[in-house]
């Protein structure tokens, strides 16, 4: 008896220790939860207040604006005695610039130079705060003319801008050399009224006023929201205490499971910004498709409020992904893109990331959902064999229907599209993003071109002849990939005082220019690299695919191969991590004998803003040719950084932007990056300068990557109106950046001679008179007929684009060819016919 009790009193206290044991984990685990929460809610908002102090936001406010505002002129300014004066009451606290416009009294040949008008503003004690000069020959007839203010001054208090000439000014031919000052009916909040030589005018001068300020009142709207937050959780903490029976326990949890899928995708595409741009159609489409997700997340857990955390855990990384990705490079994220996560973070400190409102509040959202799911959601799966079986077969269903949905033609059965190359950002737009980003799934595998065979390809490439030219065989050929080098100017002039690439433009003798057709928009420096080098078009390979990652392997053909086997010692250099892009195995692969990267590079490097200056990365290939052996012939293949965004001012260092431009909206990326370019423009200068000196025969090859991501808005400037409204052939001009073939002897110039990257290097072969392989022949025999591959469409010699499924029959063989040899050299390795793409039969 007495052993009885004993044993039941120690399995008494052994339960009890369970018991206690159980609920000191559940405490543990309580608080490292709320603890998580917190801490996350920590970040956000520091995060969101570092955003606000640190980002300021531009306002505007002038004349301009008013499109039915009528115009008069004052007199002209001819002594110095006249004076114009304008009160104003600035409604911010930093005047950033002001806008004026002019009225030139007199025809541009008879202006004077020598003649200046004074510009200053005063406070209200009179006291001179800021001040510029006009020279009437620098001023635009009738057009705005921007002057830097930068100074703070006092909201709510008189101020004057006051305008007269420094002496009197002189008469030519009976016509004075003056400027009128515009006035305009229109009433703007600052303006006071303004006179002329103290008499009073109608009216005020027409003026624009820009302020910079730093909106720490979005902050407070922050706090309000984790004040609602806070109040929400107390709230379910006291539902939760109602919840003790299993059946309202699993009505609730049923309620929750419910609304999870919907709530996560509010978030999901708010963060993204595409939550109001979402078609009907696709909104159904994409919460089903959310749905069905979280009906797999919720069959690999056994409690369910595991699988909603992961689930909304998951979909939030992908969401924030999606946002900074759109920012950063002005184009989504892609499936392969995780692939490229290594090289996105190498260069992600020139990034600003930053937290506006809308992303705090959509984050304090999740923050909500995932704390009602863990004080409501109390439901999960019993622990059985059967069960488990149920839950991994339901995957597998689910999955499956999905695949077979995307890549059986159902959803376009059912009026759904696919996506549009051409315009990837409309398609995340308009379709959503969970929607499209699966849709790409679909074109993840490289079809087999119709009828190829590795027979085949052979056939169709040895079949192609080029003529064949005597020319001049570089001893030194230099190519030079710029970062972001793009030509703004061949879209529309753009509004700035001064030209971006003066010496780009100017280049006419022994020099071949013209535009190049990239695969990629903002960002992808190495696609285009690998169309240039291979000859092969990324248009025939997975959607955002990366080939470097993928594609390449050894050996891979290309220009840098022809060169070697033509004698040439083979150099590449990038100023950079040499393990970017995966090129540290690449270009070995390629045929490279160097390659020099910033760790070997062996030469100070000369930095504007965080990046190599393009004057640096030349020096090196200055003595890279200084330093060979005489008579050595050398191939260069230089990947600049210099241009690579981010164009915030946090990048800037010592580095101050010289190009202003004249638009009704601030763009400060804009101005940085084309301040960039123009330093470009004189380095190459200098370079060319350098090789015109030097007597061995000499070719330089430069083109820009891809164009800049900069601000959007901007390129909607430049269009004429929003980029999502692009047809095909002007979206295909966001693709389209500048080339130029010069010589340091005489050689055969052209102009507009256009086409896309991945006939550039047979094009520069040709030009150097080196010898073709057949697939570089069969390039340039198809170029001639479709110059450029473009995304998702070509263009022929006569400047027609053709969308890829509406090609004419003769194209639409061409194509075929084209990817059948390429499939060949990329896909079909096994079975390559190396004589293509070689100079001579290798094994």
């Amino acid at each position: 008896m007495t052993t009885t009790i004993t044993k039941l009193y120690i399995l008494q206290m052994i339960v009890e220790v369970k018991m206690l044991l159980s609920k000191r984990i559940n405490i543990r685990h309580e608080v490292c939860f709320w603890g998580v929460i917190a801490l996350f809610l920590l970040v956000v908002n520091f995060w969101s207040y570092r955003t606000q102090v640190n980002c300021p936001v531009y306002e505007e406010s002038g004349v301009e604006y008013d499109e039915n505002a009528e115009f008069d002129f004052t007199l002209p300014f001819l002594s110095r005695s006249d004076e114009f004066v304008q009160k104003f009451v600035p409604v911010r606290p930093y005047l950033e610039t002001i806008k004026l416009r002019f009225a030139l009294s007199t025809e541009e040949e008879f202006h004077d130079s020598s003649i200046t008008f004074f510009i200053g503003i005063y406070d209200s004690e009179n006291v001179l705060i800021w001040d510029s000069k006009i020279v009437p020959v620098e001023v635009e007839d009738l057009q705005y003319g921007v002057y830097e203010v930068d100074r703070n001054v006092n909201a709510g208090e008189p101020y004057q801008l006051k305008i007269h000439p420094e002496f009197d000014v002189e008469m030519k031919n009976d016509r004075p050399i003056s400027i009128h000052c515009f006035l305009s009916t229109a009433n703007l909040k600052e303006n006071q009224g303004c006179s002329w030589n103290g008499e009073t005018l109608s009216g005020n001068v027409d003026i624009v006023y820009q302020y910079k300020y730093y909106d720490i009142q979005a902050f407070y709207k922050i706090i309000f929201v984790d004040f609602l937050l806070f109040v929400c959780i107390f709230v379910l903490k006291l539902l939760e205490r109602k919840l003790q029976t299993a059946k309202r326990q699993k009505a609730v949890g049923w309620i929750m499971w419910g609304i999870t899928p919907l709530t996560m995708y509010c978030i999901f595409e708010s963060i993204i910004g595409n939550f109001s741009t979402i078609q009907n159609k696709y909104v159904a489409i994409n919460i089903l498709l959310f749905y069905i997700l979280y009906l797999v997340f919720s069959l690999g857990w056994k409690r369910l409020r595991i699988s909603a955390d992961v689930f909304a855990v998951v979909l939030l990384i992908v969401a924030l992904a999606q946002y900074y990705v759109m920012l950063f490079r002005g184009r989504p994220f892609m499936l392969f893109d995780v692939i490229n996560i290594k090289t996105a973070f190498t260069v992600s400190d020139s990034y600003v990331f930053e937290m506006p409102v809308r992303l705090a509040v959509c984050l304090q959202a999740f923050l909500g959902l995932v704390a009602a799911q863990h004080i409501l959601q109390k439901m999960s799966f019993p622990e059985n064999r059967v069960v488990i079986a149920v839950r991994v077969l339901g995957i597998g269903i689910f999955v499956s229907i999905i695949a077979a949905f995307l890549n059986t033609g159902v959803m376009g059965r059912l009026g759904f599209e696919g996506v549009d190359f051409w315009n990837l950002n409309g398609n995340y737009e308009e379709k959503g993003t969970l929607y499209t980003l699966l849709l790409e799934c679909a074109y993840n595998n490289v079809e087999k071109p119709k009828g190829y065979s590795p027979e085949r390809a052979e056939v169709i490439a040895v079949s192609s002849e080029t003529e064949d030219k005597s020319v001049v065989q570089p001893e030194n050929l230099i190519v030079i990939m710029n970062e972001s080098l793009a030509d703004f100017e061949s879209i529309q002039d753009l509004a700035t005082d001064e030209e971006i690439l003066p010496y780009l433009h100017s280049m006419k003798d022994n020099t071949i220019k013209g535009w190049l057709q990239m695969p990629v928009f903002g960002a992808g420096t190495a696609e285009s690299e690998y169309e240039f080098l291979t000859g092969n078009s990324k248009q025939f390979l997975a959607s955002g695919s990366t080939a470097y990652e993928i594609y390449c392997q050894n050996p891979e053909y290309g220009m840098a191969w022809s060169m070697k086997q033509q004698g040439y010692r083979t150099i590449a250099l990038h100023p950079y991590w040499s393990t970017n892009w995966n090129r540290s195995s690449v270009y070995p692969e390629m045929g490279f004998d160097e390659f020099y990267g910033i760790e070997n590079w062996g030469e100070d490097i000369e930095n504007i803003r965080w990046c190599a200056s393009d004057k640096s990365a030349y020096e090196k290939i200055k003595h890279l040719i200084e330093e060979k052996d005489q008579g050595e012939k050398m191939f260069t293949f230089l990947v600049t950084m210099q241009n690579h965004g981010g164009y915030g001012e946090d990048t800037f260092n010592e580095f101050i932007p010289s190009v202003s431009l004249n638009y009704e909206t601030v763009y400060p990326f804009t101005e940085a990056y084309l301040s960039l370019i123009k330093e470009s423009d004189s380095a190459f200068h200098e370079l060319v300068s350098y090789f015109e000196k030097v007597d061995e025969p000499t070719m330089i090859v430069m083109f820009g990557d891809h164009l800049p991501a900069v601000e959007e808005e901007f390129y909607s400037e430049l269009f004429g109106e929003d980029m999502n409204n692009l047809d095909m052939e002007q979206s295909q001009v966001l693709y389209q950046t500048p080339y130029v073939i010069w010589t340091n002897y005489e050689h055969e110039s052209k102009k507009d001679e256009n086409m896309s990257a991945n006939y550039l290097s047979s094009y520069v072969l040709q030009q150097a008179g080196l010898e073709l392989t057949p697939y570089n022949k069969f390039l340039l025999n198809l170029k001639d007929t479709l110059p450029v591959i473009g995304m998702g469409a070509v263009c022929n010699h006569s400047g027609k684009w053709y969308a890829m499924d509406e090609l004419t029959k003769e194209y639409e063989a061409l194509i075929t060819q084209y990817k059948t040899i390429q499939y060949n050299n990329v896909i079909d390795r096994r079975h390559i016919q190396s004589n293509i793409f070689t100079l001579s039969d290798e094994e």
